[in-house]
């Protein structure tokens, strides 16, 4: 084997497969499946022999290995110029072997990869081989992609160069491929981290991320305010330089903790570059590789500075509601009525609407409303107030407390419509027993608590003990009784006087026989109508004095206004119209009530001596019935209006002034309200204000119309 044979045999050898061991192991495989049953370890020996007789020359073994190699292979002269090529570089440039032949290298490659033969001789020469990627030319005109090592040799003893050119088509599409892939995904992890940053920036809080050796690699818009610092100074840097050294001191066992695998979560006082100390609620998250280790921590801080200041002065505030709530002379009372009010949302689930009436109708329920309602705290004045020595003696023993009234039911009742209707505060005089067996007479004030309408959570109770004003009252009120009567005793006397002193003259002229029949009677008359004016006098003394006792019926409103009407002259220049309905039915004294629209409708005939309209109506409203008596009389001047309801107070010529305090004696023991609207020259209107079903006893009302 010559020189150039044995340098072109290393070079195939080193990139392409052993021939000779190839072509031994086939004919040893061949021989080794014809020598079953021999002896494995002898046979081979032999085989090997033969087969190694059977191999061909060097310059056969180096044509096999030139034309089965995997790439392109080709001897150039100096020039350039084709000595040899394999097949392979004939079928991939589309050129016999005599057509190549008679071509140079610079005609099967392109343009720019021709220009750089120089280059690439030089360092051939310098180093003896070079590989680069050039671009081969088809026969076609199409291009392939091909990575080229060449080195220079001898050929047939003349220099020349041997080149190796495997195509990387298909390489080349895998790197595109890949290329793609990586941009893709680039831009998929760009798009990612910009939502991120968009999310993070517009969260209103400080989001970093620190790897393991507490090295910044990411942070948010927010973190950057806080520090003044832009995110290039923060990136890459380590939390201390950050935060400070107090800071991450104080965090240190917390992040150590993260970096252990527990997420922690805590409140501290963050410094605030332009804010100073602020108070922030951080959450460190581990953040844990593929094998299980953690590679850094994700940190969240929510500045709650504003939240923490107003938990203080709710705190503050709560301290000095509860020592305003114990000092306060007045009994206080903290209760929950939620449980209330899922009661009365399920009955307007049902279909309730009038929620009185429902009660009224099912009082089972009203118990089990007490029932609903919770006792959340008294003060000491609740205690004082009811004898009890604690709040857990008093709650024992409420059923005794709130049921001594006899009617216990007909008030808690009321406080659940109002309740029910949306109201916010309620307020009701009713008899309270204490512990100790005592009797006291209470003002109660309900309010809900803003911002527990919706719930009935939080509502506060006050309880005032009017006991000693009442008696007072009661007191006062005899002493203005007694004043009156004395009062009304010198006008009696002086109303009595005169008739008396008509019935003496009478008297003493039936003496005198010299009258004629004519003037006897007339002297008779005088003397029966001096005793029926007596005797008024003496029935409204009677009637302003004794204690009124209702005889209930049901009865309506066309019914009182109608038996008061016919008992009533009313004068031809006077029209009526009488506008009260046969509905709703209410509860009421039929025959005191005539009295008492026989006044109104009186009144309102004086009022009117030149004639006018007389107008009754009535509706309903709210579980009340409004009866209305209105006239375009003279009407009532202020100062009559003040005095309305004062007995002894008339501006008529006959009567000692009862009837109207009467009327109101009657209203207020129906437990409802009068007022009067009155303009001078235009007319007077008066008010009744009945309940459908009225408890005996008496009202607070008011007299006149704001």
């Amino acid at each position: 084997m010559n020189l150039d044979i044995r340098i072109i045999h290393l070079q195939l050898t080193n990139s392409l497969p052993n021939i000779d061991e190839w072509l031994m192991l086939r004919r040893a495989t061949r021989i080794s499946q014809k020598a079953k049953g021999k002896k494995a370890s002898s046979g081979l020996k032999v085989e090997r022999k033969q087969a190694e007789a059977t191999l061909p020359d060097p310059e056969s073994r180096y044509r096999i290995l030139f034309e089965n190699a995997n790439d392109a292979l080709y001897f150039l002269d100096a020039e350039g110029g084709f000595l040899d090529v394999n097949n392979v570089a004939c079928e991939r440039l589309g050129y016999g072997r005599e057509e190549l032949l008679k071509m140079t290298i610079k005609d099967v490659i392109s343009a720019g990869s021709a220009a750089s033969i120089p280059r690439y001789s030089k360092e051939v020469r310098e180093r003896g081989q070079v590989v680069f990627e050039a671009q081969e030319i088809r026969r076609d005109g199409s291009i392939v992609p091909v990575e080229v090592s060449i080195r220079g040799i001898l050929h047939k003893g003349k220099p020349a160069v041997l080149g190796i050119s495997r195509d990387i088509t298909e390489r080349r599409e895998i790197e595109k491929h890949l290329e793609r892939l990586v941009k893709e995904r680039t831009q998929r992890l760009a798009e990612s981290e910009s939502r991120l940053r968009l999310i993070t920036d517009s969260l209103p809080a400080l989001i970093s991320y620190v790897d393991a050796d507490l090295i910044y690699r990411f942070n948010n818009k927010a973190y950057e305010d806080w520090f003044s610092k832009s995110s290039n100074e923060i990136i890459g840097r380590h939390i201390r330089d950050v935060v400070g050294e107090a800071t991450y001191q104080r965090t240190l066992p917390r992040l150590n903790a993260s970096l252990a695998g527990k997420t922690q979560s805590y409140d501290y006082e963050l410094p605030h570059t332009l804010l100073g100390t602020r108070f922030v609620t951080a959450t460190y998250v581990p953040d844990f590789g593929a094998n299980g280790q953690v590679r850094g921590v994700f940190v969240l801080a929510v500045d709650v500075t504003d939240r923490k200041r107003a938990e203080n002065a709710l705190r503050e505030s709560e301290h000095r509601y509860s020592e305003l709530f114990q000092a306060s002379p007045v009994s206080l009372w903290e209760e929950d009525f939620s449980e209330v009010k899922l009661y009365f949302d399920g009955l307007r689930s049902r279909g309730v609407k009038n929620l009185r009436q429902y009660l009224t109708g099912h009082p089972e329920d009203i118990a089990n409303c007490a029932s609903m309602v919770k006792i959340r705290n008294v003060n000491q004045a609740t205690l004082g107030l009811y004898g009890a020595k604690s709040v857990e003696e008093l709650l024992g023993e409420l059923g005794r407390v709130l049921t001594h009234e006899s009617q216990a039911e007909f008030r808690f009742r009321e406080e659940l419509v109002a309740l029910g209707d949306g109201k916010t505060r309620f307020a009701s005089e009713f008899d309270n027993q204490t512990l100790t067996g005592d009797v006291k007479h209470v003002s109660l004030i309900l309010t809900v608590v803003p911002g527990y309408e919706k719930t009935l959570g939080r509502i506060l109770v006050s309880i005032v003990d009017l006991t000693d004003w009442k008696e007072m009252e009661q007191r006062l009120q005899q002493s203005e009784r007694l004043a009156a009567i004395g009062q009304m005793a010198a006008m009696v006397g002086h109303d009595l006087r005169n008739p008396l002193q008509a019935i003496t003259g009478a008297t003493y002229l039936l003496k005198d026989e010299t009258l004629t029949p004519e003037e006897r009677n007339e002297t008779f008359r005088l003397i029966e109508g001096s005793l029926q004016h007596a005797n008024e006098l003496v029935s409204e003394l009677l009637e302003y004095s004794r204690e009124i006792h209702l005889a209930l019926v049901e009865v309506t409103p066309k019914e009182l206004t109608r038996n008061a009407l016919d008992a009533v002259t009313v004068p031809e220049t006077i029209r009526v119209q009488d506008q009260s309905q046969e509905k709703p039915t209410l509860l009421a004294d039929l025959e005191r009530m005539r009295r008492v629209f026989i006044n109104l409708i009186t009144n309102a005939i004086d009022a009117m001596p030149n004639g006018g309209t007389l107008t009754i109506s009535s509706k309903e409203s709210n579980g009340f019935v409004e009866l209305v008596v209105a006239d375009t009389g003279t009407g009532l001047d202020k100062q009559i209006l003040e005095n309305l309801w004062k007995p002894l107070q008339t501006t008529k010529t006959k009567g000692i002034g009862l009837g109207l305090p009467i009327v109101k004696r009657i209203v207020d023991a129906h437990n409802a309200t009068i007022w009067v609207c009155s303009k001078t020259g235009v007319g007077t209107t008066v008010t009744i204000r009945l309940p459908l079903k009225p408890e005996e006893g008496t009202s607070e009302s008011e007299g006149l119309s704001p």
